[in-house]
């Protein structure tokens, strides 16, 4: 609804010190709102004929998405993550912990969601899972919360665990 920008990423390494850690990068094309400091103009990046930003986003609540496909058959692969502390790189980059890092990567293998992810501030999980089913796309939660999810969506007062 405007409030928020989104962060595409890519799936990269896991965090050298958090189990459920993981490191979302890309090489300068997030928006500037979402930045935890002032960014920097890197080149050459990706682009060297026009430079990138570089900058670590704001930690805290996010929700991740990820649609794809195979075979006529689409899903949306969502759930819950939280910014942390890591190492420093370049681009455009957050660490983040998620409850089960090894169920999520499963996923990621497994397909058929590739290597790309897109990230929000907040909580989109409830809203994206219920346009699933007006669109005809099957919501695959990588945490198993999806009766919370559907609680909440029928008005009940749920508190999503935290990250």
């Amino acid at each position: 609804m405007n409030e928020r920008r989104v962060m595409f990423s890519d799936w990269t390494v896991r965090h050298p010190d958090n189990d459920n850690g993981e490191l979302l990068q890309h090489c300068g094309p997030w928006p500037i709102s979402v930045a935890r400091e002032k960014p920097s103009i890197c080149v050459p990046v990706a682009f060297p004929e026009n430079g990138a930003i570089s900058a670590e986003a704001k930690h805290g609540l996010m929700s991740l998405v990820r649609f794809d496909g195979d075979g006529g058959e689409y899903s949306i692969l969502l759930g819950h993550a939280k910014g942390i502390d890591g190492p420093y790189t370049r681009g455009t980059y957050v660490w983040i912990e998620v409850n089960n890092l090894k169920r999520l990567e499963a996923k990621v293998v497994e397909g058929p969601y590739i290597h790309h992810v897109a990230a929000i501030h907040g909580d989109v999980v409830p809203v994206v899972y219920e346009a699933c089913k007006y669109i005809g796309v099957k919501p695959d939660l990588y945490d198993p919360i999806e009766e919370k999810v559907k609680a909440y969506l029928h008005g009940e007062d749920v508190v999503f665990d935290e990250v």
